[in-house]
């Protein structure tokens, strides 16, 4: 009994046998990354970093969601931003830090202010760009941002 009507088998043979050594080979290494297809979900009323570029030393900027913008700090010395900042489902911090301290420390510091924008390290001063990890901007104490678009500080 034939199990293709095709004049010649050999090909359709050919991509199924490479399709099973594909699939033999990804499942056992994806395992054993323990890597998932599955996103990770964001926390409520966050929104997602993109484009995380390098600064200096530590630190990384990135691109957010325009409605936060309302919420950045007027000058370095003010300490009244209520965003926060999520590596996966782990806060970031301190809040609030000065330039240098999040280029030399690093260790999660942040700062988001006017004209500079958001400025941060991840947790282990590895690159945010390519650590593997999601990094999310949130208010603090507050679930889904409003359309009114405020932060209870």
């Amino acid at each position: 009994m034939k199990f293709l009507a095709y004049p010649d088998q050999r090909p359709v043979k050919l991509v199924l046998q490479v399709s099973a050594v594909i699939l033999a080979i990804y499942f056992p290494v994806a395992l054993w990354l323990r890597h998932t297809y599955v996103p990770l979900p964001a926390p409520a009323g966050a929104s997602p970093l993109y484009q995380i570029y390098h600064l200096k030393g530590h630190a990384f900027g990135a691109k957010s969601d325009y409605s936060f913008r309302p919420f950045e700090d007027d000058q370095a010395g003010d300490q009244r931003s209520p965003v926060m900042l999520y590596e996966d489902d782990k806060p970031l911090g301190p809040a609030h830090s000065d330039d240098v301290d999040i280029e030399r420390k690093g260790n999660g510091r942040y700062s988001y202010r006017k004209v500079v924008g958001l400025v941060f390290s991840s947790s282990d001063n590895s690159d945010p760009a390519t650590n593997g990890r999601h990094y999310w901007m949130t208010c603090a104490n507050k679930t889904p941002l409003t359309n009114a678009q405020r932060c209870d500080p």
